[in-house]
């Protein structure tokens, strides 16, 4: 499927700042989220060539066993995530908050369910694309209206993997990604770390400001 056709974010829409990123996310971290992923998604040659000579792939039936996991919980007792949770453990700031594995256990469950990623994209932004100039987003306004309402880390899991369905599992960040689910947990847990956050610095209102940047100019096009 093309980008077109996949309605993949118009490239006049800037990317999103790397600040808001960073706060669920160090630079470390995304290197490690990226290799992970690549090894958890990629083929033996395409890995090869991203990586010149890098480590290989783990067999597919890693991912095949974290995809079917309905819960955090089940993330938990996977192979899939004991890699990642290894490669973070080998930083010496390694987490080391209990809350830290549950958080990192949903971000190996969704990355999981990423086929392709495009490294300039956030959720907001692919969620918000037109889908095959209908001038309709690829997640309806009342679908992203119940993503920002989830109450749960499972609510959450699940309506993510909703929208990664509607998105064909392609095109955005999945370090980008990484860093939202675990923000939004961290401001579920009321976490210390995020102290002092203004409001426009909390996920809800980056993933909600991408969405309706992206969503705008094609929508008051179709109204015009």
């Amino acid at each position: 499927m093309s980008e077109t056709e996949s309605g993949s974010p118009t490239d006049a829409v800037p990317a999103p700042r790397a600040e808001w990123n960073r706060r669920g996310l160090s630079a470390a971290d995304a290197h490690i989220v990226r290799q992970w992923w690549q090894r958890l998604t990629q083929t033996r040659e395409a890995l090869r060539d991203a990586n010149k000579g890098g480590p290989p792939p783990w067999p597919r039936s890693v991912r095949a066993v974290l995809k079917r996991c309905e819960t955090p919980e089940s993330a938990l007792l996977t192979e899939g995530f004991r890699h990642l949770w290894f490669m973070l453990e080998s930083r010496n700031d390694a987490p080391s908050r209990p809350r830290d594995v549950y958080r990192w256990a949903c971000v190996a469950l969704m990355l999981a369910h990423v086929d392709h990623e495009r490294p300039d994209v956030s959720l907001g932004r692919r969620l918000g694309a037109e889908k095959k100039n209908t001038g309709r987003p690829l997640m309806s306004e009342l679908r992203f209206q119940q993503l920002m309402s989830c109450e749960t880390p499972d609510e959450l899991v699940r309506r993510l993997r909703r929208g990664l369905d509607l998105v064909d599992r392609e095109g955005l960040s999945v370090t980008s990604l990484a860093a939202g689910i675990l923000q939004w947990n961290m401001e579920y847990d009321n976490d210390d770390r995020l102290m002092g956050a203004r409001p426009t610095e909390r996920v809800r209102f980056q993933w909600a400001n991408d969405y309706f940047t992206v969503l705008a100019p094609y929508q008051r096009e179709a109204a015009s």
